[in-house]
């Protein structure tokens, strides 16, 4: 970095952060700085999830039914999703719990607790649609992105809701989807949390079981008004056209008899039934590739083979997310950007808020107090 530059940040107030960016700008890192976040409605993602071609596979830190995390894109949109194959029946299993007779661990539970979310609007589990993985039936779920912990990792380190009246409301009904579908698999791990607060509600392979009783009625305590009108809307019609290959005839007879001792529950208990203030759900994010406008070839030529450095000054959060991308990074910034010196030519433009920027190296710098 120039000294000029350095002497520059010295002077910031304390308050500020510096980050520098040098980075050497090709053509195809240009292009894919282009590469904006853009939301995708349900009915994309679905899609999307149905379509879009694997581009590589790991394995996922938790979890026992063999998920396995892949990256999608269908040459417009990269983003990633969890996957399921499993499907276990056993007569008699003996888990953390106790005997349970007629055990089943199966994917397909996965796209029937999305489709039932949809039934009732909850908007709290993410996209799964089946599809083949490996020669082999599967559940390809939405990524949940901007996770910041699971509630596991929530009660361990003994952190609050900013927002404690919004997070019960949320968790009633997490308790309330649960009984209705008979999860049997809660763990803490399976509630993640993003970076606005919202819950979401992941891995259903060990739900839908084939009881007319409640598992833990104790655990019902309000729930919304229109929540509850859906729940009495649900029939056999709808579930049968819905939940086709998904549930037996036997499940959805225990799904509905469940949902009956349900609303029985809250017609029962006074002041039960509020108007829940939904939590606004932030659109899933993938990012888009938007074509590069053309340029003079000779030009093009002539900048691609320049570096330029950038130092820009950010007032509250700094750079949040970094994607590999062909060698590079691929950053979203977010905060009050201020350019405060370049040198060379750049292909970035005017950054604002919000803007992907592709570098080769990251240094984030603490600016020093004023000097009088």
């Amino acid at each position: 970095m120039h000294s000029a530059v350095r002497r520059r940040l010295v002077c910031l107030p304390a308050v500020l952060l510096g980050v520098a960016f040098l980075a050497t700008a090709p053509r195809a890192y240009a292009q894919a700085a282009a590469e904006t976040a853009t939301p995708l409605s349900v009915a994309e993602q679905e899609e999307f999830l149905l379509k879009a071609k694997i581009v590589r596979t790991h394995g996922v830190s938790k979890g026992i039914t063999g998920t396995v995390r892949a990256t999608l894109s269908d040459g417009r949109v990269t983003h990633d999703a969890s996957i399921q194959t499993i499907d276990e029946f056993k007569q008699k299993f003996e888990g953390t719990q106790g005997t349970e007779f007629n055990f089943r661990d199966s994917w397909r539970y996965n796209v029937a607790a999305y489709r039932l979310d949809r039934l009732l609007d909850l908007g709290m589990t993410p996209p799964s649609v089946e599809r083949i993985f490996e020669s082999k039936k599967g559940a390809y779920t939405w990524w949940i992105d901007d996770v910041q912990m699971d509630e596991g990792a929530r009660l361990k380190k003994k952190i609050n809701a900013p927002d404690a009246t919004r997070w019960n409301q949320q968790m009633w009904h997490v308790r309330i989807f649960d009984q209705l579908i008979y999860n049997v698999d809660r763990n803490l791990g399976n509630l993640l949390i993003d970076n606005t607060w919202n819950i979401w509600m992941i891995d259903h392979s060990r739900a839908f079981r084939l009881l007319n009783t409640l598992k833990s009625e104790g655990n019902l305590s309000l729930i919304d008004r229109k929540v509850l009108d859906r729940l009495k809307a649900l029939d056999r019609p709808t579930l049968v056209t819905t939940m086709k290959d998904y549930l037996t005839p036997p499940e959805i007879d225990a799904l509905l008899a469940r949902r009956d001792l349900i609303v029985a529950h809250f017609e029962r208990v006074s002041n039960s039934v509020f108007d829940w203030q939904r939590p606004t759900r932030p659109g899933r994010k993938a990012f888009i590739r938007r074509p590069r406008p053309q340029r003079h070839r000779d030009t093009e030529k002539k900048n691609s083979r320049k570096e330029f450095s950038v130092t820009l000054c950010l007032c509250g959060p700094s750079v949040v997310s970094l994607w590999p991308v062909r060698g590079a990074y691929l950053c979203r910034l977010r905060g009050l950007l201020s350019p405060l010196g370049f040198r060379g030519r750049d292909d970035l433009g005017l950054l604002m808020r919000g803007d992907l920027v592709v570098v080769r190296e990251l240094h984030v710098i603490r600016a020093a107090p004023a000097r009088h």
